[in-house]
This record gives structure tokens, sequence and C-alpha cells, in this order.
């Protein structure tokens, strides 16, 4: 291993024991042999101040920069304190503090940096020992045991050793783990690698330390943050920031909703399609948003959620997600098995919990930002479809070319599809012009009218005609989709085409309506609204002075 990462409960650790070794100080190299009193108090009262000062500068570690930075500094102070400690005892150099203290150092070294610490270590303690007993020799008058000496030498080259080579087999334990998760991925050995990765596990829990975990926790939680800051689109953020923490915490699905009396889905994973329409905050849901901590849900309150979910997942977590200037907003995972949760699991949640708040925030940010620019360039787009619907209008040809002209403009540039219908004396639509972003949108917009000519009664294209009235649809449910459809061939087409916002808009001539235009919004693409609606009323103003100006209709 060439470097190791130092998770802020090690330092904390050190810090105790730097108090604890003052405190030993004081009260036991008094009774052994030693360079005097006043190097005592230098000595205690050193590990006292600078205990206290490396543990305030360690809680402002933010990154792997400040944590090196740290480490460096960490590491000189703590070989001129052992180095100090040993010459203390030098009228003693039997005494065992001293290669223990020695030790000890090589040990945090090697925690700190890897292979280079226990090296650097080793080098400075042996270099400080054969120092400290040529000057006990010279100065003191007192013989240095040649014997002693190798011995100190000879057992803080064995600590290195140790040390080093138990990282590496963490190290490659870590590697294997990640190999064999690979080999799964082969369905005919997947019984096989199981075994094996469960063996492996087994080996890895006993070999990693405390510290060891909490470096994983601060690099999944650093990950997020990376992930929040790559991505400048909305539609791209929330996803991969759910994707990648549903891997951190090891869920099979996960969403995340934000609202206030209603939750909405702000993205998905593992789940077998995104929820229709918002889902109603109850029972465990409504206790989650209240609350501040994790919470397993153990009734229907998300029915529309577990709809959806897989079928091997069998329990799951709500993560309140606490922000400020913004609705509350949920953290949904769903688990092949019950999660229990320790202390560290929930810190680690609750750091999760921050950096999706942040994302959030980042995310409607960013949508503001695009939907003010959108606002912009649809004023835009409207002026210029109106221009051009009076082109259309003006332009010689029948009444069916020209409003099939006006139709190509609202699709695309409004909607996926558009429909332009007239009722004639007997009840019956015809329809007159259809556009659609594909030839085979177009194709089902003639096959419906063709096979369907009749309107139900009730529904929301007759009461378009009877009330000359617009309607608008932002958010199509079953309900509303029922109600569009004239059969149950068309409900299966509206479904199989996932239409997601609906709009009709009168055609009137002399105060009455006798025709009226459809646009369908479908997938993914943006709710039709009431901006929409207005141009759509002004193009429709166009579409009836094309049929006065076109006479009889083929």
């Amino acid at each position: 291993m060439g470097g190791a990462a130092r998770p802020p409960q090690f330092e904390h650790a050190i810090t105790l024991a730097r108090i604890a070794g003052a405190l030993v100080v004081v009260l036991i190299v008094p009774f052994v042999p030693n360079l005097g009193p006043p190097f005592i108090a230098l000595l205690s009262g050193t590990l006292v101040t600078a205990g206290i000062v490396l543990h305030f500068l360690a809680t402002g570690v933010r990154d792997a920069r400040d944590g090196a930075r740290l480490s460096w500094w960490a590491f000189g102070f703590d070989t001129l304190v052992v180095l100090f400690a040993i010459l203390l005892l030098a009228p003693d150099p039997l005494w065992p503090i001293i290669p223990l203290i020695g030790m000890l150092l090589i040990i945090t070294s090697t925690f700190r940096m890897g292979t280079r610490g226990a090296m650097l270590s080793t080098v400075l303690l042996m270099g400080g020992v054969v120092a400290i007993a040529v000057w006990r020799d010279r100065v003191l008058g007192l013989s240095a045991p040649v014997a002693y000496v190798a011995y100190d030498l000879i057992l803080y080259c064995l600590t290195a050793v140790i040390v080093t080579s138990m990282l590496r087999e963490i190290g490659v334990l870590r590697q294997e783990r990640i190999e064999l998760i690979v080999r799964a991925a082969d369905a005919d050995t997947l019984r096989d690698n199981e075994r094996l990765r469960d063996e492996l596990l087994r080996r890895e829990r006993e070999a990693r330390t405390a510290a060891e975990v909490a470096v994983v926790r601060l690099d999944a939680v650093q990950r997020i943050s990376d992930t929040v800051l790559q991505h400048a689109s909305p539609e791209e953020l929330l996803p991969d920031t759910l994707r990648t923490l549903v891997r951190i915490v090891g869920a099979h699905a996960g969403a995340i909703l934000t609202g206030e009396g209603r939750l909405t889905t702000r993205a998905v994973f593992g789940l077998l399609r995104v929820p229709r329409g918002p889902i109603d905050v109850r029972g465990d849901v409504a206790a989650a948003l209240q609350g501040d901590t994790p919470l397993a849900v153990r009734d229907d309150s998300l029915v529309a959620l577990d709809a959806l979910t897989p079928s091997d997942v069998s329990w799951r977590l709500l993560l309140p997600v606490r922000r400020t200037a913004r609705q509350s907003a949920l953290l949904y995972l769903g688990f092949d098995h019950e999660q229990p949760l320790t202390s560290d699991d929930r810190t680690l949640l609750a750091r999760i919990a921050e950096r999706l708040a942040i994302a959030l925030d980042h995310a409607d940010r960013l949508e503001d930002e695009r939907q003010a620019r959108d606002t912009a360039e649809s004023a835009t787009e409207r002026a210029t479809l109106l221009a051009e619907a009076v082109d259309a209008v003006l332009t010689e040809g029948d009444v069916n070319t020209r409003l099939s002209r006006l139709a190509h403009l609202i699709a695309p540039k409004l909607a996926d599809q558009c429909a332009i219908d007239v009722i004639r004396p007997d009840g019956t639509f015809e329809r007159l012009a259809v556009a659609a972003t594909s030839a085979e949108g177009e194709g089902q917009l003639w096959m419906v009218a063709h096979r369907y000519p009749r309107v139900l009664e009730g529904s929301q294209l007759r009461q378009v005609i009877e009330t000359g009235a617009p309607i608008l649809i932002e958010h199509v449910g079953p309900d509303e989709m029922r109600a569009l459809a004239r059969g149950p061939e068309h409900l299966r087409l509206l479904i199989e085409r996932d239409v997601r916002s609906w709009a009709a808009v009168p055609l009137r001539r002399d105060g009455q309506a006798f025709g009226a235009i459809q646009l369908i919004n479908t997938g993914y693409r943006r709710s039709l609204n009431s901006d929409d609606l207005a141009t759509v009323e002004l193009v429709a103003a166009r579409a009836a002075a094309a049929v006065e100006r076109g006479g009889t209709m083929r």
C-alpha cells in the first residue's frame, strides 16, 4: 500500500493516547532514572497542549488534502515527542517503555501514511536511538548497551514489516472482493461465487478495523458530492445521485420524492416504472416527514411505490431530507432483507440526507434557470408560431392543406400530436388534419378517427364542442384517460402511447363551436400549460379562418 486514509476517529484516539501519555509521564517517570523534573514537565505539557491543538485541527478536515497535511504535522510532532521521551529516560535505557513508545509511533505512522510512514518512522527512530546511545555514552558517561540498542532496532524493523503486511493483506482482501463480484455475473457459477463472496466478506469483517469503516463511509459521502457537482442538468443530476447512493447503501430499489401535502416522484431506481401522478401522504410517510431519523415502513403508506418494486424487495426504509427554502423530501430505499441500523449506519444516512438536500437544491436551481430560459424561448416560439399560422392560412390551397400546415406547426413545437376535427350535422366527427412527431403517430390518429367517428356523450372532446370552452388536462390520470377514450381499443392505445397531458380548443364560427383542435403530449415531454392553451386558441382562430376561406371541405 502506498498510503492509508486516516479517519477522524483514529486521530481522536491518538489524542486521548497523548493525554494519557502525559499522565503516565507525570505519575511514573519520576520513579525511574531520568533527566530531571523540568524535562518531565516539558514533555507532559507538550503532550497535553499538542493533543488539544491536533484534536481541533482534525475536526476541521474537509478533504483528502487537509487530511494529508494534518497527518504530516501529527507525524512530525509524534516523532519529536517519542525521541524526546527516549532521551528523557536515557539514564536507564533498559526501561521497557522505550521500545513500546517507538512501536506505537511506527503503528500510528503506518495507519496514517501507509508504507511510506512505516519506513520513515522506522528510519528516524533507529537514527534517534543510535544518536541517544552515543550521547549517553559521551555526555553522561554511561556505557551504551549495544545488545539492547540492537534489540530496539530489530524490534522497530519487525513492527514496521508486520504492520505494513497487515495493511497490504487488507488491500488484497478488498481487491479479491471486487474480483469476486465481477465473476458473480456469470449465471452458471453464481452459486459458487456467492459462497466465496460470503467467505470473503467474513474474512474482511474480521480484518477490517473501525478506522477503515469510517474511511469507507466518508468516501461514500464524498462520491455523492462529486456526483452533484459534475452535472449541469436536473434530468441527469437526481437519477445519477440516486444511483450512487443506492449502490452505497446496498439497496435494490430507490426513489426521491418531494412535496408537502402530496409527494411527487423526482427520480427512481430499480422500479418497474415511474409512478403516475402524486402520492398521498399518510401513515408512515407522514411520520417520516415530521421526524429527522430513518424510519422503516410497516404499513401500506407507499402502496403506489410498492406496487412497482421488484419481487425481491421485502423491507423498505424512509429517510427524511431536511430543506430550508424548498419543499420537504423523502428518500425511499427498498432492500431484499431487513437492515438493522447501527449508530454508524444512522450517521452515514444523516450525511447522505445532507448531501441529497444539496443535490435537490442544486437541481431546483438548475430547473429554475431552465424554466426561465424556456419561458423566454417559448415566448419567441409562440410569436413565431402565430406568424407562421397566419402564413399557413393565407397560402393558397384547399382547406385540408392549410389545416395540415397548421397542425404541423403545432406538432412538434407545442405537442407530440395534434388533430383538427369538425362536427357534421349528423353528429359525427370528421378529422381534417393530423400531425405527429412520427409517421406511426399520424397513422394512429387517422385510424382512431376512422374507427370511432362518433364521440361518446360526456367525453372531454364533446364537452369542448358543446360548451365552446377549451379544456386543459396537465396531468392525465386513470379517470381522465377513460374520459378521453372513444372505445376499449382506443383506451389501450392511449395507455400504450403513455399519454401524459391533453388539451382541446374549440373552432368557432359566428360564436358557435363547430370543431376542435386537440393536443397530446406523451412520455417524458413537458406537460401542456395555460400559455400553450392561450397560444392554441389564437391558432384556432386562424384555423377557423382557413375553414371559412376554404369553402366546401373534401
